[in-house]
């Protein structure tokens, strides 16, 4: 995939060197991979050049418990291995949870814990039934 960029945005991501023409391409800058996002070619995945890595890439089965009108409940902590508190967590409902009313979100709660969490907007209960999610934790550490 290329990408091109006017000369005046190049000049400046190539630290004042000047660039002769009105653009030109980068290729193989940064690369996404299982696990992370990498800066460098596809043979080049080492920690040094590593800017994140994902963890729990994977459907994970979660059972929220019912939520009352205007209320929002927590999962049980889900171990996700590697997680920190200031890492990012996203959760993707399955589709009958997702047509429900409500919104999920996740948290990393504990080191190696990441809770689920389900807000219902509504004026009655609402109990979202135990199913797969997806998850994804991705740290910077």
């Amino acid at each position: 995939m290329r990408r091109y960029l006017p000369g005046i945005i190049a000049a400046t991501l190539l630290a004042g060197v000047a660039v002769a023409q009105s653009s030109f391409t980068f290729e193989r800058l940064v690369k996404a991979f299982r696990g992370g996002i990498y800066i460098g070619a596809t043979a080049e995945r080492t920690s040094s050049n590593k800017v994140t890595r994902t963890l729990a890439p994977a459907d994970q089965t979660i059972d929220f418990g019912s939520a009352a009108a205007n209320t929002c409940v927590e999962s049980s902590a889900i171990t996700v291995t590697g997680a920190l508190a200031a890492d990012t967590c996203e959760i993707g409902p399955n589709a009958t949870a997702g047509a429900l009313g409500g919104s999920f979100t996740c948290y990393v709660s504990a080191a190696d814990a990441v809770k689920g969490k389900f807000c219902n907007p509504t004026v009655g209960a609402i109990d979202p039934a135990s199913g797969l999610f997806g998850l994804r934790v991705t740290s910077n550490k």
